[in-house]
């Protein structure tokens, strides 16, 4: 895992702009305004998560590319090793190594050129896996104690505020333990429920005191609960879920484009056990369940989020044991017949994934500034450049804000948001469209735009970056925006596909 993710680790430069949207959040988070959601929206990224992004500045350490990603590298290595701690207690070891071997592979050695595709749901998964191996501990051991009963609870507790679109498969979990667990606690069923319900419940009992106390309930309701419930494709979830896993091929890449598909061979050849067990086997009930809801969990944005399938990482290894369970049955000269194609396969799809990623024609569009490692240091762009020029020449720490999908430029420039939005999607209801959100949004960014007074302004002259159209031709949609805008603020130039604006009142201090 080190070695394939060591050129993305000791580079220092952008590789995925969702990479540095989250990063430069975090920055806003550190430097701008320390609590959630009263100057900054998070977008779909939890209050949890989002302390992912500043645990370096916390350390004492610089906010950049690569101590962001050592602390991915950690709670990947935390996540393999709850799910391989998971496996150990429920199978034998030789069951364990081959149920594991694919899905690490595809963890470890998918492709490093995209962090968004593991990033954005590592604490969830930490968390998740951490709840498995708890669950199976709880199988095998079967005592009375609650101490790990009730750190299951809390930390299955706090996922939903790590990534919403994961609650799902923590509900999951959580349904499934506790129908397990309460018959070991005869006679003390309800002391056994109430201290599982303080424990489950504690972390939203401490987020709603701290929104309550800083007044930010209204935010987080509009800017994580609403939003990320309405956010990704509008499709009938049967529809998502085919398409997700039978059909759609372009943003899987970067993760695995096979993974989906033995997930779907997985759980039939599990659902056909089932039946022929009669449905009285508990740990393949229980993996069919979790199947289910993770399908969903993952459909449930759309076929266009491929980074999600990283939560296929909890349940498959799971699934493949039941199997190898059943060829591990058999005699040892027999489970060779199965084994040795098995590795082979399953090393030939890896590499043929690389394949299909290097020559997926999209990634070639890529902005050069994303496309590879050629330096150390993170070179500002040209935009950037002159960003920083007139930050030396104002003399102090001005804030701007971006129409555009290019947060990286925060991180180049070292200049922070000074509206909520790092990037103004929800002003226009793009991925997340219900009205009012979008008229909260509104609302709150023009509030920004008055009290903040941000120096300068970002606005995309194409759609170049983006799938959505940034430029000042759309702001016909902002008209209250617009105006402001206009009475405001002067264009100073152009520079790498955007337009720089500045507030008119520093322009005699600018000498422009």
């Amino acid at each position: 895992m080190l070695f394939n993710k060591l050129p993305a680790l000791l580079k220092n430069r952008v590789i995925d702009p969702d990479e540095a949207f989250n990063l430069a959040e975090g920055m806003a988070l550190m430097h701008v305004d320390p609590v959630l959601w009263r100057s900054i929206d998070f977008f779909t990224i939890g209050p949890i998560h989002i302390y992912h992004f500043i645990i370096p500045h916390l350390l004492g350490f610089a906010g950049d590319y690569t101590n962001a990603r050592l602390v991915w590298f950690v709670l990947t290595l935390f996540t393999s090793f709850f799910i391989f701690k998971a496996l150990g207690y429920a199978y034998h070891s030789a069951v364990r190594n081959l149920a594991f071997l694919y899905p690490f592979l595809v963890y470890a050695f998918g492709n490093s050129s995209s962090f968004n595709s593991f990033n954005n749901e590592a604490t969830s998964n930490l968390l998740l896996a951490a709840g498995v191996m708890i669950l199976f501990k709880k199988m095998k051991d079967r005592d009375q104690g609650f101490t790990m009963d009730g750190l299951f609870y809390f930390l299955l507790g706090m996922v939903p505020y790590c990534k919403l679109q994961s609650a799902p498969l923590a509900v999951a979990m959580v349904l499934c333990f506790f129908i397990i667990r309460i018959g070991e606690f005869r006679s003390k069923e309800a002391g056994y429920i109430l201290k599982a319900f303080l424990s489950g419940t504690l972390p939203s009992l401490v987020l709603g005191i701290y929104l309550l106390y800083y007044g930010q309930v209204n935010n987080f309701l509009n800017f994580y609960l609403i939003s990320n419930l309405g956010y990704g494709q509008d499709f009938p979830i049967i529809s998502k879920i085919l398409t997700t896993f039978l059909v759609r091929s372009v943003s899987d890449m970067p993760i695995n484009y096979f993974l989906k598909h033995v997930y779907v061979l997985v759980f039939v050849l599990i659902l056909v056990l089932a039946f022929a067990r009669k449905f009285k086997d508990k740990t393949i009930n229980i993996m069919l369940f979790l199947f289910v809801v993770t399908m969903y969990s993952v459909a449930k944005p759309g076929f266009n989020y491929g980074h999600y399938f990283t939560y296929l990482y909890i349940t498959l290894p799971f699934g493949l044991a039941i199997l190898w369970k059943e060829v591990h049955a058999l005699e040892a000269k027999k489970r060779y017949f199965f084994i040795l194609p098995y590795v082979v396969l399953i090393i030939a799809l890896s590499f043929y994934n690389l394949k299909l990623y290097v020559d997926d024609k999209i990634y070639d569009k890529l902005p050069e500034e994303m496309a590879g490692f050629s330096s150390s240091e993170v070179e500002p762009s040209k935009a950037a450049g002159e960003l920083i020029s007139l930050k030396e020449q104002l003399g102090y720490q001005p804030t701007m804000t971006i129409f555009d999908w290019y947060p990286q430029i925060y991180i180049e420039s070292g200049i922070f948001q000074g509206t909520h939005q790092n990037i103004p999607e929800r002003l226009f209801g793009f991925q997340a469209s219900e009205k009012e959100v979008t008229a909260f949004s509104r609302k709150i960014f023009l509030e920004d735009l008055k009290k903040n007074r941000p120096e300068f302004i970002l606005v995309a002259i194409t759609t170049e970056r983006s799938y959505y159209d940034y430029t000042y031709a759309n702001f016909h949609r902002l008209p209250e925006i617009k105006a402001y805008f206009d009475a405001n603020y002067f264009f100073y130039k152009t520079s790498d596909n955007t337009d720089i604006f500045i507030r008119n009142d520093l322009k005699s201090r600018l000498k422009l």
